[in-house]
């Protein structure tokens, strides 16, 4: 669902007034707090004071002022933002013209009529990606641009317009050419995760990945798979492992090193590491080993002491996390040691996290006397859900304003507010844990209807049901050769993808702490025996 739909939300907060935003610092939750404040009944003076304090504005915090603003050029910006199609084309006034295209917008346009728009636009990037449109778009055409503009093209427009314009065989020095420009990722990772691109996946065979990132020499390890050249896939599994910033990266490319091999010296490699991740959890399981490298504590069980902060405010948590990053990390153990109170174990994991490094990990179990009404598969996943949403935050808030420890977004909030006894009146209830959790609870009541596998659970929480659905209908999660992981870390979703290996690695741990059996391995096998009968959903 789109971010804009969340201005059709109701519960807004109580009066939220001007003197209450100034006195804040700028930051993601004040932020927030103007969004709501902008849909309130205020004055169009309020507004431009409100805005004018908000930091990283993005476009549908503009688009909710434009609509209490009484400035002309604001209300203009915002209606040429909004022009649909149909009226773009009809338009005589250029400069909103300029401000209403995109690439997206001009896949909408025949080759024709872009022409004629290229002499109405005057930003020179615009011009080129209309030229660049209104050609055969052929190899020797697309080689007179700068390949970052010939990539925004491919990327931007989408994947209709760019299955149909650019699944092509194209030469190993454009593919090169490409390979200069950053965006050359994004490319890379559209292609290889969408078969319907397959020639160009042939032309990925051709090029270099020595200056690419460790995600691209991956990606490109998994296009060589797929065409079943193995060999070649090891060396881009090297660099990758090589170049790989983050451990559960270089984890990734030893596990794909022993699925193709079956050399179990890179499973032994894996089990040492000191992430714990799905690959990691595998390698163990395995090689018969257990995990060791974390700690675990119920709320409940933490001394009382008098250092008390109230980390359901959003601003508090936000000071916290400042005093965090400004400490130097040999002086972190004996800062959680103040956090030592029941409410702030949260605070006290991640300060403990980053004092060890990230080698010893945190699966703490907090606000028990909310979730203990749950069946101990349900809590696992509650708690798994949790960890890697919030990392048991209460105050949490994301970009597009998911709220707390579930990381609810409003729009979900308003559907199940209909539906709970506990009905909240202000978005801002959400940072208490009871309500948070209670409402996420729910929903996962209603997702558990339709799907089994906690992985495919944790990317349809993450992405919705309806991409889940298709994914696997497209052919995913089979009993082919390297499955279920193929399709699991060529997930077209990027976010997705890592969000749900991620979420599985926290089930499982959860699942093991509480003292239930839990084997990773037959849950992959599972998901590929499942898929083979057509029972992902009950």
């Amino acid at each position: 669902m789109k971010l804009w739909i969340l201005l059709l939300s109701t519960l807004l907060c109580a009066q939220i007034t001007l003197e209450q935003i100034d006195s804040k610092p700028a930051s993601r939750a004040k932020n927030f707090m103007i969004w709501q404040f902008l849909q309130q009944d205020i004055s169009a003076k309020e507004a431009d004071k409100a805005f004018a304090q908000i930091q990283n504005v993005n476009r549908k915090l503009f688009l909710t002022y434009a609509k209490k603003s009484d400035s002309k050029d604001v209300r203009y910006v915002a209606k040429c933002m909004t022009m649909k199609i149909d009226e773009l084309l009809k338009t005589g006034d250029d400069n909103c013209l300029q401000i209403a295209i995109s690439p997206a917008k001009a896949t909408y346009f025949t080759k024709e009529q872009r022409k004629k728009l290229i002499g109405r636009v005057f930003v020179k990037k615009t011009k080129e990606y209309l030229a660049l449109m209104s050609s055969d778009m052929s190899e020797k055409a697309l080689f007179q641009y700068d390949p970052t503009l010939v990539l925004t093209v491919m990327i931007d427009t989408g994947k209709q317009f760019r299955e149909k314009n650019f699944n092509r065989r194209y030469s190993k020095a454009f593919v090169n050419f490409l390979a200069k420009s950053w965006k050359i990722s994004r490319l890379i990772d559209l292609t290889v995760t969408n078969d319907n691109m397959d020639k160009l996946q042939e032309s990925f065979l051709l090029m270099n990945g020595d200056k690419l990132t460790a995600g691209s020499n991956f990606m490109l390890a998994m296009n060589y798979l797929k065409h079943e050249k193995k060999e070649e896939a090891l060396a881009y599994l090297d660099t990758s492992y090589k170049k790989a910033g983050h451990q559960i990266n270089r984890d990734k490319a030893l596990f794909w090193k022993y699925l193709i091999t079956n050399d179990k010296r890179y499973l032994k490699q894996v089990s040492l590491s000191m992430d714990i991740n799905v690959y990691t959890l595998y390698a163990k399981e395995i090689l018969h080993m257990k995990v060791q490298n974390y700690f675990t504590e119920k709320q409940e069980s933490l001394p009382v002491n008098a250092y008390e902060k109230n980390i359901k405010d959003p601003f508090v948590w936000l000071d916290i996390r400042n005093m965090i990053k400004a400490a130097p990390k040999n002086n972190l153990f004996k800062l959680a040691n103040k956090f030592n109170q029941p409410d702030l174990l949260p605070i006290k994991t991640f300060m403990l996290e980053r004092a060890y490094a990230y080698r010893v990990h945190g699966f703490i179990m907090p606000y028990m006397k909310h979730t203990e009404c749950l069946p101990k598969d349900e809590r696992a996943f509650m708690y798994a859900l949790m960890r890697q949403e919030s990392h048991f935050i209460p105050s949490a808030i994301s970009s597009s304003y998911a709220l707390g420890l579930m990381q609810l977004m409003p729009f979900l909030v308003d559907i199940l507010k209909e539906k709970m006894p506990n009905k909240i009146t202000c978005y801002s209830d959400m940072f208490e844990p009871k309500n948070n959790i209670s409402y996420a609870a729910k929903h996962l009541e209603w997702l558990d209807t339709q799907l089994d596998s906690p992985l495919l659970k944790a990317y349809a929480y993450n992405a919705g049901l309806g991409f889940v659905r298709k994914y696997i209908r497209s052919g995913k999660f089979t009993d082919k050769k390297y499955e279920p992981f193929l399709s699991m870390d060529t997930m077209s979703n990027v976010e997705s993808r890592e969000y749900g290996k991620k979420v599985l690695a926290n089930y499982v741990m959860y699942k093991k702490i509480m003292g239930q059996n839990i084997s990773i391995v037959h849950l992959f096998d599972k998901l590929k025996a499942e898929n083979k009968n057509n029972r992902f959903a009950k």
